[in-house]
This record gives C-alpha cells, sequence and structure tokens, in this order.
C-alpha cells in the first residue's frame, strides 16, 4: 500500500502531464523510450513472474505513468532466444519469444490456475534482474500446461506464437518494431547457398569498440536477389518475409538494427586463405568481393527501396517512423543513402566531441529528420557517462552545453548532475524532431543492459516499483525534469521563441515548484 504522500505527488504529476505535452507542441519534439520487451516491470511485487511482458499490466504501467511525457517506446526484437546464444535478443530465432507471453492472462482464461502462478510468484529473484535459465524452465512448465489445457491441436511452437499475437492484438498500445540485421541460423542451416561462403558479418573499431567486432552472422549473397523474370529470388521472398514478421508485430515504427548492413556490409573473411576483410560492395580490390561492387552511389539503395519502402508505405508509415541505426563507422555511402531515403541520422550525444562546435554529433547541428540520442542500450546511462569522464572533457561539455542554452558558463556547470540536466535541455532545443532514450537515463535507474563485446548481458529490468524509484531520483537530480529541460530549452532557442511562449515556461516553472515542495515530504 502506497502511503498518502507518494498518492499526492503522484497525484500532482498526473495533473502536470499534459502541461508537459504542450511544451513537446512548442517544441515539435517527439520522445521515444527504449524499454526492451523482456525489461517490462513485474504487474507488483508480489506477482512477480521474472521477466517483463510487454502485453502485461506492468507495461500498461510503464504507458500510464509516461503518459504525455513520452510519445512511443521502442521495444527491441521479440524472436525467440536461446540459451547458447545467452538469450540475446539480436541472435533470436523466427518466432515469438514465448518468455513474453503476459502468464496472468492464460490464468484469467483458465488455461493455468492460480496455484501454477503462485509457485511462480514466490521463486526467488533479484530485483531489476533477468535470470533468463530460471525463466526458461518456469516459463516453458507453465506454458506447457496452458498448451495440454488448451486441448490444441497445435504444435506447442504454435501454441506460443498464436498466444502472443493475440495478447498483442488485445493490448491497447502498439510499440516501435525492431529488425535485426542477423538472420535466422535456422534459414542459413536450411538454405546456406543464400548466402556467402567463408564471410560473416561484423564491424571494424569505432566508437563502441575499440576492437573490431566478429558477429558471426552470415551474409548474404546479393546474387540471391537476383529476380527470376518479375519474381523475386527465393532468398529475396524470404527476407520480405521476415520483415513482415517483425512489422506484424508493432506497427508504430521501425527501427533498423545496424542499417550499415543494409547499405555496405563489413565483412570479416572466415576461410583458409589469405584474404583481407572489407565491405561487400566497396571492395574492388578483393579477389572475392570485386564481384559485388557497386560503381554508382545510387545502387546502395537497392536493398532499402526494394523491400523495406513498399512495407512503409503498406503499413501507412512515414519517414520519421523510421529509426535507422546508423552508429559506428560509417561506409562513405551512408549519408547519401540517408539523405536519399529522407531518413535521418542517430546523434548519440556521448560520441559528441565538445571541443569541435562543427562535430557531426554536436545536436545544435541536427537537421529536423535527425534523432537526438541520448543513450542507447548499447551505452552508459547518461549518468554514468558524465561521472566517468575526467574533468578536462567534464569542463569542455559544460562550455559547449552552456553555449548551446545561452547560459553564463560557471564551474559548477561541470559537475554531472547539471551536465545531465543541461544535456537533456539541448537535445529538446536542438532542431531534431525525435530524442530517443534508454528508460535507466529517464528514469534513473542504475545498471547497464548491454556491453558489446561482452556475451553474457541483457539481464537488466526495470524495476517493479519504478514510479517511486524516478521520484527519488527526480528528487536528486538523477532523473529526467521535463519541466524544466523544456523551461530551458524554450530559452535556448532565442528571445522571440522564449518570449511567445513566456506564459506556458511560467506555468512549467510553477508545476515544477509545487511538483518539488511535494517530493520533499517523500
Amino acid at each position: 500500500m502506497r502511503n498518502k504522500k507518494f498518492v499526492l505527488v503522484q497525484a500532482l504529476w498526473n495533473t502536470y502531464k499534459p502541461l508537459i505535452q504542450e511544451g513537446y507542441q512548442a517544441l515539435d519534439k517527439t520522445i521515444v523510450l527504449s524499454l526492451p520487451a523482456a525489461s517490462m516491470p513485474a504487474e507488483s511485487s508480489t506477482m512477480d513472474t521474472g521477466i517483463g511482458s510487454p502485453y502485461g499490466k506492468g507495461a500498461l504501467r510503464i504507458w500510464r505513468f509516461w503518459q504525455n511525457t513520452i510519445h512511443k517506446i521502442m521495444l527491441g526484437p521479440v524472436g525467440k532466444t536461446e540459451a547458447k546464444t545467452y538469450y540475446s535478443p539480436y541472435l533470436a530465432s523466427w518466432d515469438y519469444n514465448p518468455f513474453l507471453v503476459d502468464l496472468e492472462q492464460l490464468q484469467r482464461q483458465g488455461l493455468v490456475s492460480s496455484d501454477d502462478l503462485k509457485k511462480l510468484y514466490h521463486t526467488t529473484k533479484r530485483e531489476c534482474f533477468i535470470d533468463f535459465y530460471q525463466v526458461e524452465q518456469s516459463y516453458n512448465k507453465i506454458l506447457k500446461i496452458a498448451w495440454k489445457n488448451s486441448k490444441s491441436s497445435k504444435t506447442f511452437s504454435r501454441f506460443c506464437n498464436d498466444i502472443i499475437k493475440q495478447q498483442q492484438a488485445k493490448f491497447p498500445f502498439t510499440y516501435i518494431a525492431d529488425i535485426p540485421i542477423n538472420i535466422p541460423e535456422s534459414i542459413h542451416k536450411r538454405h546456406p547457398d543464400w548466402f556467402l561462403k567463408d564471410f560473416c558479418l561484423g564491424a571494424p573499431p569505432d566508437e563502441y569498440s575499440p576492437e573490431a567486432q566478429k558477429w558471426g552472422f552470415p551474409v548474404l549473397n546479393p546474387k540471391a536477389f537476383v529476380s527470376v523474370g518479375n519474381r523475386l529470388g527465393p532468398a529475396a521472398r524470404m527476407f520480405k518475409r521476415l520483415l513482415k514478421f517483425y512489422l506484424n508485430a508493432h506497427i508504430n515504427g521501425i527501427r533498423l538494427d545496424h542499417f550499415i548492413g543494409w547499405v555496405d556490409p563489413y565483412c570479416f573473411y572466415t576461410g583458409t586463405k589469405n584474404y583481407d576483410n572489407g565491405r561487400l560492395f566497396s571492395s574492388p580490390e578483393h579477389p572475392l568481393l570485386k564481384d559485388f561492387y557497386l560503381k554508382n552511389q545510387s545502387d546502395f539503395l537497392y536493398l532499402t527501396n526494394k523491400f523495406l519502402m513498399p512495407l512503409v508505405r503498406e503499413f501507412n508509415l512515414s519517414t520519421l517512423d523510421i529509426y535507422p541505426e546508423d552508429l559506428g563507422m560509417r561506409p562513405p555511402a551512408m549519408d547519401y543513402v540517408l539523405r536519399n531515403l529522407h531518413f535521418g541520422k542517430m546523434l548519440p550525444i556521448q560520441f559528441n566531441d565538445p571541443t569541435n562546435p562543427q562535430h557531426m554529433y554536436h545536436l545544435a547541428n541536427a537537421l529536423p529528420e535527425d534523432m537526438a540520442v541520448i543513450d542507447t542500450h548499447d551505452s552508459n546511462s547518461l549518468q554514468t557517462f558524465f561521472n566517468e569522464l575526467s574533468e578536462q572533457k567534464r569542463n569542455a561539455f559544460a562550455q559547449e552545453l552552456a553555449r548551446d542554452l545561452r547560459f553564463n558558463y560557471t564551474q559548477d556547470l561541470a559537475q554531472p548532475n547539471w551536465l545531465y540536466r543541461m544535456q537533456w535541455a539541448a537535445a529538446l532545443a536542438s532542431p531534431a524532431r525525435r530524442v530517443l532514450v534508454f528508460f535507466t537515463t529517464l528514469m534513473g535507474q542504475s545498471g547497464r543492459y548491454n556491453t558489446p563485446g561482452v556475451l553474457d548481458s541483457w539481464h537488466l529490468r526495470c524495476c517493479t516499483n519504478f514510479e517511486e524509484e524516478y521520484f527519488k531520483a527526480l528528487k536528486s537530480f538523477q532523473a529526467y525534469n521535463p519541466f524544466e529541460a523544456i523551461r530551458w530549452a524554450i530559452y535556448a532557442r532565442d528571445d522571440d521563441f522564449y518570449h511567445a511562449h513566456r506564459d506556458l515556461v511560467q506555468r512549467l516553472q510553477t508545476a515544477e515548484e509545487n511538483l518539488f515542495n511535494a517530493l520533499q515530504n517523500l
């Protein structure tokens, strides 16, 4: 039972959320929260299955608490994960992940008993942590009980897929889909001739990893896409079905994992000869890759134009609903493709060089179609990022942010808490219409979801009592304060913009003061 002081704070928060939305409208901003499907919070502390479901009451709590404060949620891939790949969602198979079934709905349907779920609720768990090995055992057990009780003639896998589809259809909100660059292993094993022999996908050293990343993903052979008459080749038809699988699940937008791999993938040679690695479409001297060399920049548009854009039109999406993940070492054709398709770039502030005002990741240089990226599932939270910077680097960020926000610079602004608050305001003030943030940075929750190159990641989960934890973090300036960030962003634009919105700024300031007065009593 929540105490009266918390109830008051939450009531004020709910009262002021439309005001936050008014601020976003003035700034022309869409806020996108990255919250992996399995990382959703539990329904309650006494009803915790050990993993989150994007179709359960825990997910509803997220949507309702953050209503008008965020606009969309990016789930990450929803395919079936396996122990042999450490349950990485980006190495999922071409089936829905049965871990994402909301078990409480099965109980309400009479397919499992309340006693079945109580046993699971009482299993020892770590708060904010997913033990996938434990979850796999417990979920398979309960799902097989439900399968048996349903008296279905379908296979167990098909039964789980259909349950997820039913729960997706009933859920009142939809998400941004995530299309992994990896083609499921089952397809590679069945059709090895569709893929390049002796090559696998990866990435050269970049800002995320000082070491090259050899992912081991199979590389589709461009020749397998060749049309036969007016029909697509078999690999092309498979690729189109795969894209549609992810889009059918969630139709509020599309994140394209490692879009660089759509444009010009980096291929590691795995054979026995002394051949170099190289990019698939821009290695004219490579003994094996030269056959795929593209002379014209327009040719790099083929994969996206042929397969993705028809689906974008079919699902009534716009280019602002497309989130191409273009982070890392960029091939020369990347910017041409993004401009031609009217896709925006992701601009992660943690890659910005604050000593270079013209740096490509300086948010003041963004275009409206770009995305201001506060952090990602592959990076530290913004709080941790600033805490771990050297004093010299923090000073450089503070000076740049002060200029962007039209603040008078003082040494105090180089403190991590000030940097965190200013960076939020700079993201909202920037020309980029979309702001992307991972849930830890938004809510003030500690921990890291994934460290590139570390196999056993993906365990972090949104805490069950995230509302209380958010307010505690907000009180200590460790969580997103939309009232302050919007006010500062309006001021940062220019004097005319600020004076045109002075009434809104004053109402935001009053709301913030009232909320913080209530927070002092928590």
